[in-house]
């Protein structure tokens, strides 16, 4: 038996090229109806703004819009400031930018819920 498992990966706003990947290949269809062609998703980063908008049941052509606007791509990507590293769980992210975080996990759920709350009506629709 064999499954069929859509995986996102992360790279920040790169994501988008997944999302317009999903599009070129499925057209703009609903997220819960994308996401009925696959067993499993998983998801990483970008990849999971783009599953999350996916299960909001939002469109691709929506799920888009949100990378190409500015304002609410950093909604979601807030890098972290010197001030942040400076915690001792980041302080390795001070030093360099392999290791350690690059974006602020807090703003990151705070983002994602104001944008996932903005099109909650999509769904209903």
């Amino acid at each position: 038996m064999s499954y069929k498992i859509l995986s996102l990966d992360g790279g920040g706003s790169w994501a988008l090229i997944q999302a317009r990947v999903l599009l070129d290949i499925y057209g703009d269809i609903r997220g819960h109806e994308l996401l009925l062609q696959f067993d499993m998703a998983i998801a990483n980063s970008g990849g999971a703004l783009v599953l999350a908008c996916l299960c909001n049941d939002m469109k691709l052509t929506e799920i888009i819009d949100i990378f190409k606007d500015e304002d609410k791509r950093k909604q979601v990507f807030t890098r972290l400031t010197f001030l942040d590293k400076l915690k001792w769980r980041n302080l390795i992210s001070v030093f360099t930018r392999v290791l350690g975080p690059r974006y602020n996990t807090e703003k990151k759920l705070t983002g994602l819920q104001n944008l996932l709350k903005a099109n909650d009506h999509l769904s209903k629709t």
